[in-house]
């Protein structure tokens, strides 16, 4: 994937740019993760210690990485065969 981004005498964050289109790539750009939307995290908080679905819940809903707030420490959610291994 490609994208125009304006030229500055900065070189590129990514260190890969393409030589005939003078574009960056995107694929190297960090994207946010998908989010709860909590912000204190209280109500998360409570869903949390009372649901034991808590987080199958939100995978479903959100994918195999997500972030929450949990009384105000953000957590990352992470499932998948590679997280099993260990």
């Amino acid at each position: 994937m490609c994208q125009e981004f304006p030229r500055a005498n900065a070189p590129d964050p990514t260190g890969w740019e393409h030589p005939r289109w003078n574009c960056v790539s995107t694929a190297a750009l960090p994207r946010p993760l998908p989010s709860t939307g909590a912000r204190s995290g209280v109500l998360e908080a409570l869903a949390f210690f009372r649901d034991a679905n808590f987080a199958s819940r939100r995978f479903k809903q959100l994918g195999n990485v997500f972030e929450t707030s949990l009384l105000g420490q953000q957590l990352v959610f992470i499932r998948g065969p590679l997280c099993q291994e260990r």
